[in-house]
């Protein structure tokens, strides 16, 4: 949902229905038949009609206001919160005085460790008491936070209610919890308990531990300015977002589109960032990324190009990698050979980062190297070896997404039906398909394959007979 705000697309009707987990645990969003759009094009529809679902609409929505992001955040926390108690937050969702009193904004959503249902204890093969216990702190926090009634005090974003989400999942301080010195070193605590343990008995044991439990309360203070400092660039950053989608409205009105709203983005981004490189380099990479999505390849590159100049400035190795594969998916729509020096620009930056590089960007830019050389350079040998090393992390790494492995598969099928290794190659099609069957790249390849098959059979019959 994120990905679709930051592309400026609202949902307006998230709901469980609209909620799919395949069989594979992947999540997929459906139904964006209720969803506002700005966009350039004489075959895009626009959708003004007040359809929602009241069970999950925020209050504005209830009352017919004009939507925003906030109302997406507020439906999701509505989900979040029946997931995880079982319940409503509102009391009876059958009651008209409840519907009446969340338009009017005066409903507070209960507690949700009051909420729990013996049923929601038991999918979780947990007691209503434990279940009670853990979500009575943070998890409380951030729903209650996601379900406020007025916009401006919701999270401004969803990718800071999943990151909220990532923080409580990671035992790290969440933004919707008072951000107190005591709850921070908790937290602290709580992530680093087997050293403060060891750090405690050396203290019973040895006075100059002392030194030592000064440093660790120097280390919470820094990690809790840290905090405050990601929270404040956070708002800055959206600020920013509002006042481009303002000014672009006051501009051109109702009919104004992505392109212009990104075009006028452009000259206040240096001014608004210059003494924050890392925001700047941050605006500037996704900047370019919508460019690359609306197919403007020099608006992308040049965006893309600044990005990658002040991230590798920074130090920032993964943000680097992560731009020089959009920017190697800029170039390979223009001219594919020259993706190849941007996605191994890449995985060097990856290498770079050691141990912080995250699994499914490395997978990615693997498979996206072989591509370009298996296809474009006849490199079959480096893109086969790539394409085994990608594989096999995935394999080994949860975090890759199940649905990122059909084009490596079908790459590597690719390359073997090159070799003419039909029988293996049409494995790996086939398995490509059975997992996607929108691989329209692995149905070719049981296409050629066939095709290849039917030449050699003719070619061995021919000389048969002479």
């Amino acid at each position: 949902m994120d990905h679709a705000h930051r592309n400026l697309i609202l949902h307006r009707d998230l709901k469980p229905a609209n909620v799919l987990v395949t069989t594979n645990g992947i999540v997929k969003l459906l139904d964006f038949g209720t969803a506002s759009l700005m966009a350039e094009g004489p075959n895009i529809t626009v959708t003004r009609a007040m359809m929602l679902t009241p069970r999950y609409a925020s209050p504005e929505q209830l009352r017919g206001e004009r939507p925003g992001v906030t109302g997406d955040v507020f439906s999701l926390g509505v989900i979040l919160y029946e997931s995880l108690t079982g319940a409503w937050p509102f009391g009876d969702p059958d009651s008209v005085m409840s519907g009446l009193g969340r338009a009017a904004g005066h409903a507070a959503p209960a507690a949700p460790s009051s909420a729990v249902t013996a049923d929601a204890a038991t999918r979780r093969t947990l007691s209503p008491e434990r279940l009670r216990q853990l979500l009575a702190g943070d998890l409380s926090a951030i729903l209650l936070k996601a379900l406020e009634n007025e916009p401006a005090r919701r999270y401004s974003t969803v990718g800071e209610l999943a990151n909220d989400i990532l923080h409580f999942l990671e035992g790290r301080p969440v933004e919707a919890h008072p951000q107190t010195f005591l709850y921070r070193t908790r937290k602290f605590v709580d992530r680093h308990w087997l050293a403060v343990s060891a750090a405690a008995i050396f203290v019973f044991g040895l006075s100059g531990a002392t030194v030592l439990a000064v440093r660790q309360a120097q280390v919470a203070k820094a990690e809790a300015q840290k905090a405050r400092e990601e929270a404040q660039k956070s708002a800055r950053v959206t600020r920013f977002l509002r006042g481009m989608l303002t000014s672009g409205l006051k501009a051109g009105g109702a009919d104004v589109t992505v392109i212009q709203m990104l075009n006028a983005a452009e000259p206040s981004i240096e001014a608004s960032w210059k003494n924050d490189p890392l925001a700047e380099a941050t605006l500037r990479a996704s900047l370019g990324a919508s460019y690359v999505t609306l197919d403007r390849p020099d608006r992308a590159r040049t965006q893309l190009e600044r990005a990658l100049a002040l991230f590798q400035k920074l130090g920032r190795h993964v943000d680097a990698a992560d731009t020089l594969l959009v920017l190697g998916i800029n170039a390979q729509r223009v001219e594919g050979n020259a993706a190849a020096s941007y996605y191994q620009r890449s995985l060097e930056e990856l290498q770079r980062a050691g141990q912080d590089a995250p699994p499914a960007l490395l997978f990615r830019v693997k498979v996206y190297l072989a591509g370009v050389l298996s296809a474009g350079l006849y490199r079959s040998a480096e893109a086969s070896a790539l394409l085994d090393q990608a594989v096999a992390l995935a394999a080994r790494e949860p975090a890759i997404p199940r649905d990122q492995l059909p084009p490596a598969w079908t790459h590597q099928g690719e390359i073997l039906l090159e070799e003419g290794h039909f029988d293996q190659a049409e494995a790996l099609f086939h398995k490509a398909i059975a997992d996607d069957k929108t691989t329209f790249d692995a149905w070719m390849g049981l296409a050629r394959s066939s095709f290849l098959k039917q030449d050699l059979n003719k070619a061995a019959s021919g000389r048969a007979t002479q």
